[in-house]
């Protein structure tokens, strides 16, 4: 019986398995850019090539020209810094489009744009030590958070709840989602449309883990949260971003190992140039 259960078990496992080609044909590089413009913050623009699948680093590109544009208009071309980083003077502002374009030597011209939406206020935050109890029977915290959602035809939200180590800051991780705007998005991701929140104030419930614990179970820290308002572009970008690393590293063995295209608002390339408002919490301490 045992030798049967075995062999059973090798079938399901390998009937889970298609071959995966590992000789590709020659590889054109690509330029790729990266970009978030963030409200009150200096424009920053990566420029790089594409690589093969098994290229650990990208080429960065330090003899590009990068111009930048707002409304129309053009504003400066940016200033090299290092890594294939270009940096500007000039400082992003909510309500406002910008426009990059970006040439390389010896590639097409790549061109992206986006808008950086007004700011949202959270209107106020509380910290619940013990929320609930997890699987093996610890108990988790959760923030109960307020705001205002007025346009909710039209934004997109972010929340990133940042917990604080000796002056370090990492982002706390969701789980056990049980509110219903997060639920329909379907992904364990503080990323939601306004169309789906009630018009006016909102209370969300965002239970987490900070991912360490000692004997009295999980250990808590001070907490800082940014509440985002963020583009299509941003939204749709940090989705898609979720849904490609769940493919190439997913959680066990039997899981899909299909991956999806990461999302690019580049045209002549790749990559992504996405605008945000931020609104910042005073610290909050996890009691």
């Amino acid at each position: 019986m045992k030798n049967t259960l075995f062999i059973l078990f090798i079938v399901i496992v390998g009937s889970c398995r298609d071959f995966v080609q590992d000789e590709f044909p020659d590889f054109r590089e690509v330029p790729a850019i990266n970009s978030f413009l963030v409200d009150d913050s200096i424009v920053r623009v990566q420029v790089s090539l594409t690589g093969k699948l098994d290229t650990s680093n990208l080429k960065t590109v330090d003899n590009a020209s990068v111009n930048l544009y707002r409304n129309h208009q053009f504003v400066e071309t940016l200033n090299y810094h290092s890594e294939g980083v270009y940096i500007s003077n000039a400082v992003a502002e909510s309500g406002n489009s910008y426009r990059i374009e970006v040439d390389i030597p010896g590639y097409d011209r790549v061109t992206a744009h986006d808008s950086i939406p007004g700011p949202a206020k959270i209107l106020s935050v509380s910290h619940i030590k013990k929320a609930g109890k997890d699987e093996e029977g610890h108990f988790y915290p959760a923030l109960l958070l307020t705001f205002n959602n007025t346009r909710h035809s039209e934004c997109y939200y972010e929340i990133v709840i940042y917990a604080i180590d000796n002056g370090r800051q990492f982002p706390v991780e969701l789980i056990d989602i049980k509110d219903p705007v997060l639920l329909n998005e379907g992904i364990p991701l503080a990323l939601f449309r306004g169309e789906l929140v009630p018009d006016g104030e909102y209370e969300m419930t965002l239970n987490y883990t900070t991912g360490f614990s000692d004997q009295n179970g999980m250990q808590l820290f001070p907490l800082v949260i940014e509440f985002r308002t963020v583009s299509f572009d941003y939204y749709r970008y940090k989705q898609m971003l979720y849904l490609y690393e769940l493919g190439r590293y997913p959680d066990n063995m039997l899981s899909t190992t299909s991956v999806t295209s990461p999302y690019s608002n580049a045209s002549g390339g790749y990559g992504i140039f996405a605008g945000y408002s931020v609104f910042r919490s005073d610290t909050i301490l996890a009691k």
